[in-house]
């Protein structure tokens, strides 16, 4: 298996060689950190005289036999020998430009395409040469690793250690570096490196010595805890130039280069799609589900169709397709539009866009044989049939249909039409989901097979009088005489009116009735109410459907409120000496309730008093003089001005 995958590896790398990029011009891959470095392309080469010119660079995936885009970018190319960067600092980020939201995770096989107006220029293979092991003992340090087979030339591979510490050592240099020299052995300054191949496998092992020529283990720990990677490339000209470079950092970490760019693809929640049918003008699927406990959920569909083709090293290229939107809560039986018919043998490509994320799952469909099938090819007696009869009083209906067919839906109250194949907001059934019934609705259903074939179309109406929960608003007023019960105004215009209740327990009284129109209800000074008491209230939503009236379910309690007349004071007998006292009584109606004196504008009570059976009595001393008025509060809020004499 594992010379089978090297066999296609190289067959693919000799394809594509003759896509390759010339010197001075070039692809540079780093896998690990999903970044890609693109120099030249700036005239400097005559062939490839494109200084500020928009390019297209994507990434190409072999997935189930066919080449997709995982990743893609529109950089403008710079006109220096640096032509872009892509996912580096200062460098622009995957989906730059592109539909295709999302940091691809960068493998070995993958294409690396660029193209200018829509031609291909360049093209490069991500080899799958990689460290596996990094060792140190004592002064030697070794990288050890897979991938020299997919090497054109067993030669064409490097190792590198960056340790800018090294600079200021005997070894007088940032980097450190092995290569499969002709003596096996590279000696410098201050270390000698080997790099030796063996089938598939290399080492790379780097020896450091002080200026006596003794080991060196400082410098060799120094170096350990640098930046190790390997080098391999496609192809070396006459003087030593490289092309198609693959350079794996073992230390590195793949994902967007920082937060402004998109989510890497491996952080995107996957959904399945299946169900795939094809009309001859339309492509239908059933709605992919997210994974259970995921936190991103799809919001719409990217569908690509793919046709076998020889074109610029990719052997399928995309022929049109369709942005698809997808409800979240009703994601179902989908029918987009195609730029183009499709033919057999032609591959399509469903992917879900997540919306939290901002990034698209690249997973795609099997590969189908795709004819035209007739809307009409199932038989009659596979097409739905509904729990209750047309016209029925029910809350909810179920679905069933022969030969365990998918069965998908659409619900209409009347103002909006039924398209002859459902349409994009069909829903698809679930037996554990029963149709949900508001008011007055048609539902329409059919039945389909894997292949798109469709049942003729059921349509019953049903009916669900019962109105919903009323939601109440937040607390209740509470004033002299009166408790005011608040609720959001049902929207259902079928509804009648509502009932209020007080509730006891498992018990509940009614106390009044509102309209249709209402949002809220008095409980005034009747004989149902007690000064003194406490309350709870409901409010239900009802409705008549054929003289018959149905109540919704109740709302949630309110907060308790208690009933109270307010201390109604009648009369205030106030006597004033000024300089002296100040003598106050009155009749009020509450116990309890605090009786209190103020100068006029002020907070700061000159006094109070509660009020007993009914009366209070206040007396202050001493009281200043040129007092002409005064305002009386209670605890429930009432305010009397008084008025003393002398």
């Amino acid at each position: 298996m594992f010379a089978k995958f090297i066999l296609s590896f190289i067959c693919l790398v000799a394809f594509v060689a003759a896509q390759l990029p010339h010197f001075p011009d070039d692809i540079i891959v780093f896998p690990d950190r999903d970044y890609v470095n693109v120099l030249g392309f700036n005239g400097a080469n005559p062939a490839t005289p494109y200084s500020g010119k928009k390019a297209q660079i994507q990434v190409y995936r072999s997935i189930n036999g066919i080449n997709t885009v995982v990743g893609e970018a529109f950089p403008t190319i710079s006109g220096t020998n640096f032509a872009f960067d892509i996912n580096h600092p200062f460098g622009y980020c995957w989906g730059a430009g592109s539909k295709y939201q999302v940091t691809p995770d960068v493998q070995a096989g993958d294409q690396v395409v660029i193209k200018v107006d829509g031609v291909q220029i360049a093209a490069s293979t991500v080899l799958p040469i990689k460290i596996v092991q990094k060792n140190i003992v004592q002064n030697v340090v070794t990288l050890s690793g897979t991938g020299v087979l997919a090497l054109p030339d067993p030669t064409f591979i490097d190792c590198r250690i960056v340790q800018p510490a090294l600079v200021n050592t005997i070894v007088g240099r940032r980097d450190v570096r092995a290569v499969p020299a002709a003596a096996g052995v590279l000696k410098t300054s201050g270390y000698t490196s080997t790099l030796v191949t063996n089938g598939d496998a290399f080492t790379c092992t780097f020896t450091f010595f002080d200026g006596a020529g003794q080991p060196n283990p400082t410098n060799a720990a120094s170096a350990y805890t640098g930046i190790s990677s390997v080098s391999g490339w496609l192809f070396a000209d006459a003087a030593g130039n490289t092309n198609g470079m693959t350079i794996s950092e073992f230390e590195a970490a793949g994902g967007p280069m920082d937060s402004t760019c998109p989510a890497a693809a491996e952080k995107v929640k996957p959904v399945a799609n299946e169900g795939f049918g094809y009309d001859g003008t339309k492509m239908y699927w059933n709605a992919g589900q997210d994974i259970p406990g995921a936190t991103n959920q799809f919001n719409y569909y990217n569908v690509e169709v793919y046709r076998s083709a020889l074109v610029g090293g990719v052997s399928s290229v995309s022929i049109g397709g369709a942005k698809v939107p997808s409800a979240l809560t009703s994601a179902g039986y989908i029918a987009p539009a195609i730029s183009a018919p499709l033919a057999t043998n032609d591959a399509v490509h469903v992917r879900a866009i997540v919306d939290t994320a901002n990034a698209e799952l690249f997973s795609a469909s099997k590969r189908k044989v795709h004819t035209a099938t007739s809307l009409s090819a199932l038989t009659a007696a596979q097409s739905p049939v509904f729990s209750s009869s047309n016209n029925a009083i029910v809350s909810s209906v179920t679905l069933t249909s022969g030969q365990g067919l998918q069965m998908a839906y659409t619900v209409t109250d009347g103002t909006t039409g039924v398209t002859p194949v459902l349409g994009t907001n069909a829903i698809i059934y679930a037996s554990t989901k029963p149709i949900q019934i508001t008011g007055t609705q048609t539902v329409v259903a059919i039945a389909f097979d894997a292949s798109g074939k469709v049942s003729a179309r059921s349509t019953a109406t049903f009916n669900n009088p019962t109105p919903g929960k009323v939601q109440l608003a937040t607390g209740v007023l509470v004033a002299p005489k009166n408790i005011r019960v608040s609720w959001v105004p049902y929207t259902d215009s079928t509804i009648t009116g509502y009932r209020i209740y007080t509730v006891n327990g498992n018990s509940k009284t009614l106390v009044g009735t509102a309209a249709a129109t209402a949002s809220s209800f008095d409980a005034v000074d009747t004989t149902k109410f007690v000064v003194g008491s406490t309350y709870t209230f409901v409010v239900a939503a009802i409705n008549t459907f054929n003289g018959v009236t149905y109540e919704g379910v109740s709302s949630d309690p309110t907060v308790a409120a208690s009933f109270f007349a307010g201390p109604d004071v009648i009369t205030h007998t106030i006597t004033y000496k000024p300089g002296v006292e100040l003598r106050m009584s009155g009749v009020g109606s509450v116990e309890g309730s605090i009786v209190s004196v103020y100068l006029p504008g002020s907070n700061v009570p000159l006094g109070s008093v509660a009020v007993t059976r009914g009366v209070y009595r206040m007396r202050i001393r001493p009281f200043g003089t040129g007092i002409t008025a005064l305002d009386i509060r209670t605890t429930f809020g009432y305010v009397s001005n008084g008025v003393p004499t002398a």
